[in-house]
């Protein structure tokens, strides 16, 4: 799985909540194709899926660093760190959940150009 974030999560666990909003708005680029009827939109579809569900795991891990590192900042009483990686515990949930679905997305239309395929098929046969 591959996935291109150009940011060390080091780094990302520092910006604040709304930073990493925008960064991640210019960073992520994933979209559900128009279209999977040729090879070569196939190709693409696919290549978005391994895409997203390489996303899907770098944003879980992130998230779950960013609870860890909330739950660290809670056990000294430190409310303001805390308050800082709930927020960005939440963006990452975000992310992971938007990722998660592009990656449904392309397997719907995959699974429903499939079983168009497969009606044309049977169509064809009974004609």
């Amino acid at each position: 799985m591959t996935y291109s974030i150009s940011v060390k999560p080091e780094a990302l666990m520092v910006m604040d909540p709304r930073t990493l909003i925008e960064f991640f708005e210019k960073e992520v680029n994933l979209s559900v194709p128009d279209s999977i009827d040729t090879p070569e939109e196939r190709k693409k579809a696919i290549e978005t899926m391994n895409l997203a569900a390489g996303y899907v795991c770098y944003f879980k891990s992130m998230e779950i660093t960013a609870r860890a590192l909330k739950r660290e900042a809670k056990a000294k009483k430190a409310k303001d760190d805390a308050e800082h990686y709930l927020g960005c515990e939440e963006v990452f949930h975000l992310y992971a959940e938007v990722s998660e679905k592009m990656y449904d997305s392309v397997i719907r239309m995959m699974t429903m150009k499939k079983i168009e395929q497969e009606e044309d098929k049977k169509t064809s046969r009974t004609v």
